[in-house]
């Protein structure tokens, strides 16, 4: 029997003890959520499923959903995508397996990126090397297929991230989001001057400690310079980021 066919077949002896015809459509989304959107969670902690694999346990929540048994195909009222939405959108609040299966991962990353001291973080950071996921990593060929993921979403980690200011000394002044959630200087602002381009958020501070003004003048819009005076400056006493 093909892998994906053993796959089906024990996701189909699991809808029908629920005996999913007995159900109401609430307590057919409710099994789909609970059970069949959990059976996958636990590899996925430490793996990125193969999207052929998630697309077919996907189809088979679409079908116990809407009530497609033995070869009968029912009316989908909903598209999956609205299916997918949460509840306050709209939707029925089931996730994207996809979704859930790159979030997991990215957690993960992002524990190794602020020094999660595990004793299995401690064992990726000394044999790749790497104490945390930034700038351009190599990947060789024989590396764990999860050091591979984790390096590939990695870009998708740092634009999720939100610095908050310490000393300064670690974050990229315009290319990082440190004045808002999301919010990078470089996406706002059409043109840096030349000799502010690659400065870190420490150097944005004068002889006093104090947000040396002089520097944003001419250049930056006015709501940013706002933002950033809402923003305590960095110092050494702040500690790190």
């Amino acid at each position: 029997m093909h892998p994906d066919e053993r796959k089906a077949k024990v996701f189909d002896l699991k809808l029908a003890n629920w005996k999913a015809r007995q159900l109401s459509f609430a307590g057919r989304v409710t099994l789909a959520k609970s059970v069949i959107e959990a059976i996958p969670i636990y590899p996925m902690m430490t793996n990125k499923i193969p999207k052929s694999c998630l697309e077919e346990i996907q189809k088979l929540q679409r079908n116990f959903i809407w009530g497609d048994r033995d070869g009968v195909k029912k009316y989908h009222a909903i598209g999956w995508e609205m299916v997918t939405k949460p509840k306050d959108c709209g939707g029925l609040g089931l996730r994207r397996l996809e979704v859930m299966n790159q979030a997991c991962i990215l957690k993960l990353s992002w524990k190794l990126a602020s020094g999660a001291k595990d004793c299995w973080f401690e064992v990726l950071r000394g044999k790749y090397d790497c104490r945390a996921l930034k700038g351009e990593i190599s990947v060789k060929n024989s590396a764990s297929s999860l050091w591979k993921v984790m390096v590939n979403l990695s870009p998708q980690l740092h634009n999720l991230c939100f610095w908050v200011v310490g000393d300064g000394t670690e974050i990229e002044a315009w290319q990082h989001a440190w004045i808002n959630e999301g919010l990078r200087v470089v996406e706002k602002v059409a043109v840096i001057p030349d000799d502010l381009k690659n400065i870190k958020v420490s150097e944005l501070v004068d002889v006093n400690g104090s947000w040396n003004w002089n520097m944003f003048q001419g250049w930056m819009p006015q709501e940013l310079k706002n933002r950033i005076a809402a923003i305590l400056p960095p110092s050494a006493a702040n500690g790190k980021e």
